[in-house]
């Protein structure tokens, strides 16, 4: 007997059993890869959504606003008049500066010696970019608390001597070498922490300092700077877990790293004073040496004050001091969104749309196909 033909053919002859054979069943077809596609377009349809929300003010444009308009008078270093060119450049840095400090829309403008921003936000918001932003790192002799304000009556002034003359008076007082001197300066300056300080953004870091904390609550007689704010080549604001709190993350460059090494090398148990235009911001004690170049400015920060005093470290001090004269209630005019902006978001939504229907379809292909194949 011959066997039948395995596939197809004529049925078998009589006498030969039917023989039954298997085949492979078809392959169907996978949707992993589908799936995977519409998953990443998710992805990115979020991530759009994100950016286009996060960004709505600046496309979209904003209607009038209540703001806060502060006027500066505007002076060289020294207390003099400051020539032409510094006045624009400030102008300038001072917009920049009002934009990467959350102030959008912010307007400067300046007329004379005179410069005025007006911005959305409180008044305080808005003075801090007036700040010249220029830190010095001092190792502290010696610190007092600070006296409560008691003021209760108006005290007669002497006639403005103008402010260059005041600015001398103040750097005889306060950076004198004399132990004297500093001795009494330090208990004098105890009692006016809450005043006006005309020295602000002019002391001399080659001489020693007597100045108050930004809280107004300690005085400090502080030695010559050891570091300035050029050799900070990075902050950083950041939440410190550890902590609980807002810190600004600093970055020496070489010449700074090293020094700061030594310095806190040979000073562990000593403190050292951040001091941000005359004013200390804070002042740690060193618990060990710290040879990375890295540091830390803590302060019971917000994490808005953590981002303006990080945003001041990052870039070049003002050229001229601003002094605060007045500040008033004003209404920030609507501003237009921007043009270009507005088509990037439209041209990606229709590429993410497009993409979406697509994948869609693809999908629902595949899924017929699969159907089909039982």
């Amino acid at each position: 007997m011959t066997a039948p033909p395995p596939y197809g053919g004529p049925p078998p002859p009589y006498g030969y059993p039917a023989q039954q054979y298997s085949y492979p069943p078809p392959k169907r077809p996978s949707l992993a890869g589908p799936y995977l596609v519409l998953s990443l377009l998710a992805v990115l349809i979020m991530a759009y959504a994100a950016v286009a929300i996060l960004t709505r003010a600046e496309w979209m444009g904003t209607g009038p606003r209540a703001g806060t308009q502060v006027t500066f008078s505007v002076h060289a270093l020294d207390g003099s008049a400051p020539p032409p060119e510094a006045l624009s450049q400030t102008r300038d840095m001072v917009a920049a500066r009002a934009h990467e400090m959350g102030l959008p829309n912010a307007q400067v403008t300046s007329d004379g010696d005179a410069l005025t921003v007006t911005a959305p936000g409180d008044a305080n918001a808005v003075r801090a970019v007036g700040r010249i932003g220029r830190m010095y790192i001092r190792p502290v002799i010696y610190a007092i608390p600070a006296e409560p304000s008691t003021a209760t009556s108006a005290v007669p002034r002497p006639p403005d001597p103008g402010l260059a003359k005041r600015i001398a008076d103040e750097r005889q007082l306060r950076q004198s070498t004399d132990e004297q001197m500093q001795l009494m300066a330090l208990q004098f300056q105890a009692t006016r922490c809450t005043n006006d300080d005309d020295l602000v953004g002019h002391d001399d870091p080659t001489l020693p300092l007597i100045t108050c904390s930004q809280d107004s609550e300690e005085v400090y007689l502080l030695d010559k700077a050891i570091i300035n704010s050029e050799q900070i080549v990075d902050a950083t604001a950041d939440l410190d877990v550890k902590r609980g709190e807002y810190v600004v993350d600093l970055q020496f460059d070489g010449d700074g790293s090293e020094v700061w090494a030594d310095f806190t090398a040979a000073n562990t148990g000593a403190r050292a004073a951040f001091v941000l235009d005359t004013k200390v911001v804070s002042a740690p004690e060193i618990g060990e040496p710290i040879p990375n170049g890295r540091t830390q400015i803590t302060g019971q920060f917000t994490a808005g004050n953590a981002r303006a005093l990080a945003s001041l470290l990052s870039h070049d001090a003002l050229p001229v001091s601003l002094k605060f004269e007045s500040s008033k209630p004003e209404t920030v005019p609507e501003q237009p969104g921007s043009t270009p902006l507005r088509i990037g978001l439209l041209a990606g939504g229709v590429v993410l749309s497009t993409a979406l229907v697509g994948a869609v379809l693809y999908v629902v292909r595949r899924r017929t196909a699969r159907g089909a194949v039982r």
